[in-house]
């Protein structure tokens, strides 16, 4: 096993417990163009065509003029198809030939450490670290702690404190504490436990979670040393401000044990969260048997849910009860109500459920829970077959608590109750009350199916501007225009953006915005370090650890709409499309303005068609509409060709394993591997032509392909035999709410690719921007 050297060691620990070292954000210095003899090879491997890059760039190596730069490339090409040894012995003739350059250091360092070569990769490692300080090193010496698992605390402990992204800072630290702990160094575990409370190195979603758990971890610690009353404290902030984690009932048992006090209220929060009822009864069965005024009143709330979940439903009831007679003026009151005719329900007393429901609107008819409690009674009585009762509960929900959400989600549901019984002109009078697109939409149906033909083009219209820039509102946009869904165009427009382009966008962005506008980068954001290590870390293709780079940088600039063009400007230029594009949806987003208003650069870069050299072929091959497939991609992985999602779709058309192995078969792929999926010609064939063959399961249905594609053909056969080519009913009858926002996305999509790059598409289905930025696979 390679150990480096005693002297680098100690001088490298002397440095660390000095705080020498720390990475330095660097002024940003962009990537020269590359030399045109590349071009064809560089597109190929970005296409990941890499035989064919191979190839061109091989060739382009006997030209001095480019030798270097092709002989680097060749040794990327190695990499990325896994010849570590070749990559190796390319990377050290570059070398050799055109000197030690960081890139070159780092990825042979890479080659070797793939190829089990440790002792040469931790060399490379080091030199790149000399060869360009300061930039990457927390990256740097994570590999080298890697492949030299000796003195792997030391460098985990340097790529703690070198800088990186504070998502992996802390998982850095949390890291470092645990081994720490094991090799009982408490005092260093005490310091990475503080860096890693730092708000700022975490999310907002995160944050809960891992602030409360690692406080737990550090009192633990703290009360085996002895200091009992530093961890105490630590556990007191834990359930105060954490209530809700599970860390906070970890939290509660060692207080309790520990005889800390505990206020009442907070260890019964605490239980219930974490579903520990017999504590909940036991205790509060008796501090509320005679109550005093000191009492809480929430503490039935969570005595009476403890009651039900232990399978003691009447005494439950009793304790609800209770509130509502000890505080019928409380919120609490309306809250027990509520919860008594949840126990009912649970219970399968389903007609006293509905009773309590109807009585909380009459005995507490401004509470929050009164419009809820109606439409949940209607939804019960229609479940129980009374479609009378239902409608006419429905009704009475949206007569007293009109404009309310429950008011119109419940017209909506009786309009559909009256349209399935037949009766359509109560059922189109509902839809309009609801006063929804989606009741609009179906109102309009109606009335044209009724021969109303103006009826129904106003309800359409009305649709159109009730929830704008909803799926809905954009189908009623389609029905006033005659547009078929996914109706492909005659012609597709795609160009490179001019100059004149790119300074319409910076000026339209300085009006809006109210600044002076650039589509370069500030220097704020050149220099900024997130920017620069995602930067570098980009280049050398570590890309999961560039894009955490770059979305912690969006967290800082997310407001910041002229940053955010900048910053889609640049992504695009370095070839890291789904950054590019969340940046530009931003820049759309802050605007307000409906995509119409919105210069065509920023448009096109939110929704961008990237590999159309792969797109367009493809769908010529399998006769599909290529703004069909681009705007599938978008949805897909935002084309992001390394996107791996949760269920392990992957690639550019996110393909399951399994079903890119079936296509595989069926197209003949005899070399296909799982890796191909990552490589855009491969990923783009199968995706179109899996698209294709769903497409032709289900009869030409391109409406169902797309639901094929996401939940499966055999259930898009169901729902589209059901719905008999009506898109609106369609949605409707898919069960899942999910698959539905997929074709509320993708028909979204479609539009604007239709818009930016076809036939075009009229302005009502672009009223506002999008209400937020994609959220593709994680890759």
């Amino acid at each position: 096993m390679h150990r480096q050297s005693p002297w680098r060691t100690l001088a490298m620990l002397l440095m660390l417990l000095t705080g020498v070292l720390t990475a330095q954000a660097q002024p940003f210095t962009p990537t020269p163009e590359r030399p045109a003899a590349l071009a064809e090879a560089d597109r190929a491997f970005l296409n990941g065509d890499y035989e064919a890059a191979l190839a061109g760039y091989t060739q382009a190596a006997a030209s001095p003029d480019v030798a270097c730069d092709a002989a680097f490339s060749v040794g990327r090409v190695y990499l990325r198809l896994e010849r570590y040894a070749e990559a190796d012995a390319t990377f050290t003739q570059q070398i050799n030939a055109c000197g030690a350059s960081f890139r070159a250091l780092a990825l042979r360092g890479d080659a070797r450490q793939q190829n089990g070569d440790d002792a040469g990769a931790q060399a490379d490692y080091e030199a790149a670290l000399a060869a360009q300080p300061g930039i990457i090193d927390s990256y740097l010496y994570e590999r080298i702690g890697a492949v030299n698992p000796d003195a792997s605390v030391l460098y985990l402990r340097l790529a703690a404190e070198a800088g990186r992204e504070p998502q992996g800072e802390f998982a850095l630290r949390n890291e470092l504490a645990q081994i720490y702990l094991l090799i009982s160094r408490p005092d260093e575990a005490f310091i990475q436990y503080d860096a890693m409370l730092s708000r700022e190195l975490l999310s907002p979603t995160d944050q809960a979670r891992d602030v409360a758990a690692i406080e737990v971890e550090a009192a633990e610690l703290e009360i085996s040393l002895g200091n009992a009353d530093a961890g105490y404290a630590r556990l007191q902030r834990v359930i105060s401000d954490y209530t809700n984690t599970a860390a906070a009932f970890d939290a509660l048992i060692l207080l309790v044990n520990a005889q800390q006090p505990v206020d009442l209220l907070t260890r019964m929060r605490i239980n219930v969260a974490n579903e520990n009822y017999t504590p909940v009864v036991g205790v509060l069965t008796d501090v509320l048997a005679s109550p005093d005024e000191t009492v809480v009143p929430e503490l039935y709330l969570l005595l009476g849910r403890s009651q039900r979940a232990l399978g003691d439903p009447v005494t439950a009831l009793a304790t609800f009860q209770q509130a509502r007679d000890r505080y019928p003026s409380d919120p609490v009151a309306s809250q027990a109500a509520l919860e008594q005719a949840q126990t009912y329900v649970d219970a399968g007393d389903v007609a006293n459920g509905i009773v309590v429901y109807q009585q909380i609107a009459q005995v507490y008819p401004q509470s929050p829970e009164a419009p809820e409690a109606l439409l949940t009674a209607a939804r019960l009585l229609r479940e129980q077959g009374d479609t009378t009762g239902a409608i006419a509960q429905y009704e009475q929900l949206g007569a007293v608590y009109p404009g309310s959400d429950q008011a119109e989600q419940g017209l909506f549901e009786a309009a559909r109750l009256l349209q399935a019984a037949g009766d359509t002109n109560r059922a189109a009078e509902l839809y309009g009350r609801s006063g929804s697109s989606h009741g609009l939409l179906w109102q309009g149906k109606l009335l044209q199916a009724l021969g109303d033909n103006g009826g129904a083009s106003a309800a359409w219209g009305a649709a159109v501007n009730a929830d704008p820039g909803t799926f809905f509102s954009q189908r009623a946009c389609a029905l006033l225009n005659n547009i078929p869904p996914y109706e492909p165009s005659a012609n597709i427009r795609l160009s490179e953006p001019t100059a004149d382009d790119i300074s319409a966008a910076t000026n339209w962005v300085g009006q809006t915005f109210g600044v002076q506008a650039s589509a370069a980068l500030s220097p704020e954001l050149a220099s900024n370090p997130l920017l620069v290590r995602g930067t570098e870390l980009w280049a050398l293709g570590w890309r999961r650890e560039a894009n955490a780079e770059f979305i912690a940088l969006h967290r800082q600039f997310r407001l910041d709409a002229p940053a955010m063009f900048q910053l889609a400007s640049y992504y695009r230029g370095i070839g890291a499309y789904r950054m590019s594009i969340i940046a530009a949806v931003r820049v759309y987003v802050l605007s307000g303005q409906p995509l119409p208003a919105v210069p065509s650069y920023i448009a096109r870069m939110a929704f961008p068609i990237y590999y159309a050299d792969l797109v367009l072929p493809a769908a010529q091959e399998y006769d599909l509409d290529p703004l069909y497939v681009a705007s599938l991609i978008r949805q897909e992985s935002t084309y992001d060709a390394t996107a791996v999602s949760i269920a392990d779709a992957r690639g550019l058309m996110q393909l399951i394993p399994s079903t890119a192995a079936d296509v595989a078969g069926r197209l003949g792929l005899a070399d296909y591997a799982l890796s191909d999926l990552f490589r855009p010609t491969v990923n783009v064939a199968m995706g179109s032509y899996y698209l294709a063959s769903t497409r032709d399961f289900l009869d030409g249905d391109v409406v169902g392909a797309l639901l094929g594609y996401n939940a499966g053909p055999g259930r898009a056969a169901q729902w589209t035999a059901a719905a008999g080519g009506d898109i609106d009913l369609l949605y409707e009858i898919i069960p899942f709410e999910e698959t539905q926002l997929y074709l509320d996305i993708t028909y979204e999509n479609f539009g604007v690719y239709r818009y930016l790059y076809g036939d075009g598409m009229p302005d009502c289905m672009f009223t506002v921007a999008p209400l937020a930025t994609p959220t593709p696979a994680s890759g």
